[in-house]
Order: C-alpha cells, then sequence, then structure tokens
C-alpha cells in the first residue's frame, strides 16, 4: 500500500488488517492512484527542471550572441549609427564616435543632422528622413568635433521585423578624409608641378635676353668712364675755348649728367644682378626631376635659392641671417625639399609678419650643420610664436590660423608628408609666444635608409 494512504488511515484509525475485503480491493485501487499520482508529479517536476534547463540555457545562449554581436558593432573599422525616423540616434559604434570626435553618450539621443557639415545640412536631407525601400549611398561632409571637416561616404539601409514593418534606420559611414587629403595634396603637388615647368621655361627664356642685357650695361658703363675721361683729356688741350666750353657744359647740364649717368648704369646692372639671381634660383628651384629619384642636393645653395624666391614675403618684415655651415650634398627629392624650404621660409616670414606693430622689424635666421651622419637645417623667426592649445595640431592637414587668401593649412601637413613619410628625416619645432618659433629639419646625408616603394 501506498505510504501516504497508509499513514493517513493510521491518523483516522483504521487498521488494514481488520478491514473488510471489500474495503482492502478499494483501498488498493485508491493506493494505485496514489502511486499514479506521484509518478504524473515526477514527470512533471523532471519536465519543469528540463524546461528550466533549458530556458537558462537558451537565455546564456542569447547573452553570448548579443555580446558577440555588440563586440563585432563596436569593433567594426567603420562607423555605424541607427537612428529613428525623427533623426534622433539611439545607438551608435565607438568608429562613428571617434570619427566625429565624440563619445557615445555625446551623440545618443541627438539628431544626426547636429554632425552634419553646416555646408551640407538641407541638402537632399528629406529623402534621408523616409523609411528606404533598398539600401542608398551617398558621400557627404561631417563636422568634427574640433570643427575640421570629415569627409565619409554613407550606406543607408531600413531596418525591419518579421512582419516587414521598419522601425529605424542604421547608417554605415566609411571614413575617407585622409583619401580626400591626399587627392588634394596630390592635386596640389600638380598643379606645383606644372607652375614649376612654366617657372623653368620662362626663367630659360628670359636667361638670354638677361645676358645681353647684361654684357651691354657693363659694356655702357666702360664706355661712359673711357668717355668722359677722354673730355676731360681733350678739354685741358683747348685752354682758349675753355669759357665757351664752360657755357656749352653749363647749358647741356654736364657736370649733373656726369654724376649721375654712372650711378644709374650702376644701379641697373645691379638691377640686372638681381634679376638673374632671382632667375637662377627659380631654374634651381623650378628643375623637374625626370628619373623620380633620389639625386645629391646642396641644400645650403638651395636655402639661398628659396629665400631669394621669397624675397617679396620677407623685404618689408624682416632681414635674413644665414649661418650656412660646411655641409656635404644630401641625397634628396631635390624639388621636394626646394618645397619643404620655402613653406617653412614663407610661414616664418607670415610669423614676423604678425608681430612686427608690437616688436618691429623681425629677423628670420637660416641654419645648417652636421650631426653625425646627418645634417640638421633650422629655420628660425623672431615672430609671435605658436600657442600651446594649437602646437599639437600645426602638422595636421588644412590647419590653419591664417586669414582666407594667405593660407591653405597644406604648407606644414605637405613638409611633414616629403620630411618624415618620403625622406624618413625628422620636423619639428621649438617655440615660445611672443618670442619666436624654430623649425627642425634633420635629414640623412646617404639619403632614406627605407625602400623608396615603402
Amino acid at each position: 500500500m501506498h505510504a501516504l494512504l497508509a499513514r493517513q488511515l493510521k491518523r483516522i484509525g483504521i487498521a488494514l488488517e481488520s478491514a473488510p475485503l471489500e474495503w482492502r480491493a478499494l483501498l488498493d485501487r485508491v493506493s494505485q492512484t496514489y502511486a499514479d499520482a506521484d509518478q504524473d508529479r515526477y514527470r512533471f517536476e523532471r519536465s519543469m527542471t528540463i524546461s528550466s534547463e533549458e530556458m537558462r540555457e537558451l537565455a546564456e545562449s542569447l547573452a553570448a550572441e548579443r555580446d558577440r554581436l555588440r563586440a563585432i558593432f563596436d569593433s567594426a573599422a567603420v562607423g555605424i549609427c541607427n537612428a529613428l525616423p525623427d533623426c534622433t540616434i539611439i545607438d551608435c559604434n565607438e568608429a562613428y564616435a571617434r570619427m566625429l570626435g565624440r563619445t557615445r553618450a555625446d551623440i545618443i539621443g541627438r539628431s544626426w543632422v547636429d554632425f552634419i557639415h553646416p555646408d551640407e545640412r538641407g541638402k537632399g536631407m528629406t529623402t534621408a528622413f523616409a523609411y528606404l525601400a533598398q539600401p542608398t549611398s551617398f558621400e557627404r561632409k561631417y563636422i568634427h568635433r574640433d570643427g575640421s571637416t570629415v569627409w565619409g561616404i554613407a550606406t543607408v539601409s531600413t531596418m525591419r521585423d518579421s512582419t516587414g514593418a521598419a522601425f529605424s534606420n542604421i547608417a554605415v559611414v566609411r571614413d575617407i578624409t585622409a583619401q580626400r587629403h591626399l587627392e588634394q595634396t596630390l592635386s596640389h603637388a600638380q598643379k606645383l608641378e606644372a607652375v614649376g615647368r612654366l617657372a623653368a621655361g620662362v626663367a630659360h627664356e628670359i636667361n638670354t635676353p638677361l645676358q645681353f642685357l647684361g654684357d651691354n650695361i657693363t659694356f655702357l658703363d666702360r664706355s661712359l668712364t673711357a668717355l668722359l675721361g677722354l673730355y676731360r683729356q681733350t678739354r685741358a688741350l683747348m685752354p682758349a675755348a675753355h669759357a665757351s666750353i664752360e657755357r656749352l657744359e653749363q647749358a647741356a647740364d654736364l657736370e649733373f649728367i656726369a654724376g649721375e649717368l654712372p650711378r644709374a648704369i650702376h644701379e641697373s646692372a645691379g638691377g640686372v644682378a638681381h634679376v638673374a639671381r632671382i632667375v637662377g634660383a627659380m631654374k634651381v628651384l623650378a628643375h623637374h626631376e625626370q628619373s623620380g629619384r633620389q639625386t645629391l642636393v646642396d641644400v645650403n645653395t638651395t636655402l639661398r635659392s628659396v629665400v631669394t624666391i621669397a624675397h617679396s614675403e620677407i623685404k618689408y618684415v624682416a632681414d635674413v641671417r644665414f649661418e650656412l655651415g660646411d655641409i656635404p650634398p644630401v641625397l634628396a627629392y631635390a624639388d621636394d625639399l626646394s618645397q619643404v624650404f620655402l613653406n617653412l621660409v614663407v610661414n616664418a616670414a607670415h610669423a614676423t609678419a604678425d608681430s612686427v606693430r608690437t616688436k618691429g622689424r623681425g629677423e628670420i635666421r637660416v641654419s645648417t650643420r652636421r650631426d653625425g651622419a646627418n645634417i640638421v637645417i633650422e629655420i628660425a623667426d623672431t615672430g609671435c610664436g605658436i600657442p600651446e592649445n594649437i602646437r599639437a595640431r600645426v602638422f595636421d592637414p588644412f590647419f590653419t590660423t591664417k586669414e582666407v587668401g594667405r593660407g591653405t593649412g597644406q604648407g606644414l601637413s605637405i613638409a611633414r608628408a616629403i620630411i618624415v613619410d618620403k625622406h624618413h628625416g625628422t620636423l619639428s619645432f621649438d617655440t615660445q609666444v611672443g618670442v619666436g618659433t624654430v623649425f627642425f629639419v634633420q635629414l640623412a646625408v646617404a639619403g632614406s635608409t627605407r625602400s623608396e616603394a615603402a
């Protein structure tokens, strides 16, 4: 008999041994019912235990899948942004936040329109607000937290549930800022190359007539000296006509002519020599390297040529002091070095010009020295110095503090690319606000030690 039934019968005082046979048969059936109920309860409890374990395993599996998807979402190399139809961002990954120079907490809950470049707002935005029948790609400009422009290619898709109902838009944004900067840098370099070729041609065309002009002025100077000497000797031989000759001299203002004409010729000769130096500098700087390989470069000569070319930027604001050491030729890309030095000298002139009102006429110092297997070029100015809050950004592409039309923000970034990336040298600076700035260029005499293909 079932143990529970036996305890219940004992509690109410019924002894099984003394019970009639009819009761025993009934009690046996009741006992079987109790046993069947135990079996059902066991199966139910076992089923509940198994279901609970399965639910726990399912929950753990779903949590692991969620974490895996979140890790993929956060570690994706491209920016991902999930937004509602009203443009409110409900989620984004770390790459999207880094692209905008912000944190996820600063982005989530705001409209994605807030991060679009002002030039782009209102341009084709209406279609972006709606759900899309198919993914759509377009190029768009974003605004970085520091105010710089970020270019991206965005692909927007509509997220739908199992019934096909749309609930949000997700944008995958690939940052192409570096690519765009490279394209603009290459375009700038191509323009400079074209200008260089044109300048080389102009310099060649000017050089020949300039030589004739210089030779003729030299001839006139010598001939005038000889004629004036001959005239004085001839006049001394004619004392009888002395009074008449004096009247003729006064009428012709010969004394003034004799004093000023040699000076005019001398100044003309100086002007021709100056033009010749400019033409020579243009020929040095505009030389086009057909081989595209490193050649031996006389850095001191290149620096003098650069200063000559930049004379119009320097002459009203600063004096140039050369401290050129005894250095060997450097194996380098001549055109690129010329561009770097020109950018640094012009920047020094502009920095000096900004401080002329408060400090008076400034000075630009150009020096070279050898340092073991390297040479060091220093270009220093007595300008206003670089404020501490922008020192970390002076080599960033398109960053400039100059007014529109005076600078593009590419000079120092191009210089760094040429010195560091192409020549594998170093480009650094030391600055003090109110005192000035010194840029240091270090190059290996033997040229790049890395592969040119690198």
